[in-house]
């Protein structure tokens, strides 16, 4: 970045600004990656600055860092809703030059070199189109089953708030789960084993496979909606059911992220996958081909017109690269199977909001449990 060559020719110092989550996990190692080690760090609550375990000649108060009269790269580690504002106010004082850890993780340059990859390409929509020869029957009517999977107790059953017509719930666990229903709950259990094939063994990739095979489970409903296990129903999601186009599935916006290259950058910074398994995933995205910013969705809902030939196309084609990929993160390789099958990603990321902004779903307590 012609920032980083500027600052490191003229010898500016540094300052790490935002102390909090993504300061102290990304913002950290994300430096330690880049080899640059902080003059300042700076946080708007001065108590967590004050709290931060640096000498204190390397805290800086944001009244002093913006009365500051020396050219100083602020490197903002703060969440992708407030990043954009801070920079703004930051860039008040002229001698602030401000880059958040979003365009840390999104320049080219760190991307290929973290990787370990060559030149990248951008995706321009026009360049891919779906076949649209084929109509759905049945469009928005019939009958829905709504389900939830949750292997090796990762998350409590969280009942509706609200129950609808038409509508089947089920839930599918394994056996060794505690996860028995009580005499009023709306869900009917379903023993994993029943359903997914004897060859996905892991109770990650057991609930992956049910998440991706709604409507083969289902078969002899119209739609399936499958919610993650710590997603709770808070009014009517029928409604959505509308939003379904074309392809056959709807999903939420992913709420940060619009590159499957910088996620990947991301999630291995931030040892949420090992760099070994971010490598070789990665590079198999680009020796195939994969352009940068396709788009991404989040995969916590996915609703599914079981009388599209497209959308078994698409599941089928997420649940086998997930389950042959080195990095297990579905949503990573939602993005690259609709590259694959040349399905723009607009034309499923339809539901309103994202699911805390959406107003039809509640995301419940952390996660109880480990799945691996």
């Amino acid at each position: 970045m012609k920032i980083f060559a500027e600052a490191r020719k003229s010898n500016w110092k540094i300052c790490s600004y935002g102390l909090g989550r993504v300061g102290t996990r990304l913002g950290r190692k994300l430096l330690e990656w880049l080899k640059l080690e902080p003059d300042f760090y700076c946080d708007k609550n001065s108590e967590v600055l004050e709290r931060y375990p640096v000498t204190k000649d390397k805290k800086i108060f944001l009244d002093d860092l913006m009365r500051i009269k020396e050219d100083v790269l602020v490197l903002v580690f703060i969440g992708a809703e407030h990043s954009n504002n801070v920079k703004q106010e930051l860039e008040k004082n002229k001698y602030l030059h401000v880059l958040t850890c979003q365009q840390l993780i999104n320049d080219d340059e760190i991307i290929r070199e973290y990787f370990g990859i060559g030149q990248l390409l951008y995706y321009h929509e026009e360049e891919k189109h779906i076949d649209k020869k084929k109509k759905l029957t049945n469009k928005k009517k019939g009958k829905v089953a709504i389900y939830t999977c949750i292997t090796n107790e990762y998350d409590q059953l969280n009942e509706p708030l609200t129950i609808e017509e038409n509508c089947d719930y089920f839930f599918i666990t394994d056996s060794k789960s505690a996860g028995q229903l009580l005499p009023s709950s709306v869900y009917q259990r379903i023993d994993i084993e029943k359903v997914v094939p004897p060859e996905v063994v892991s109770p990650k990739d057991q609930n992956r496979y049910c998440k991706s095979h709604g409507y083969e489970i289902f078969k002899e409903y119209d739609y399936s909606i499958y919610l993650d296990g710590k997603i709770q129903i808070v009014k009517p999601i029928l409604p959505l059911i509308e939003r379904i186009g074309e392809v056959g599935v709807a999903f939420h916006k992913h709420p940060y992220a619009e590159d499957l290259y910088a996620e990947a950058l991301s999630l291995s910074i931030r040892s949420r996958i090992t760099k070994k398994e971010a490598d070789e995933t990665i590079k198999w995205f680009w020796n195939s081909g994969m352009p940068r910013f396709y788009g991404m969705v989040e995969c916590g809902v996915i609703l599914c017109n079981h009388h599209s030939p497209i959308a078994g196309r698409l599941l089928d084609n997420w649940f086998e690269n997930y389950f042959n990929g080195a990095a297990k993160r579905d949503q990573m390789y939602m993005a690259f199977s609709l590259w694959e099958l040349g399905i723009p990603v607009s034309e499923v990321r339809v539901l309103p909001g994202n699911l805390i902004t959406n107003g039809y779903f509640r995301l419940m307590a952390e996660h109880t449990g480990y799945q691996r």
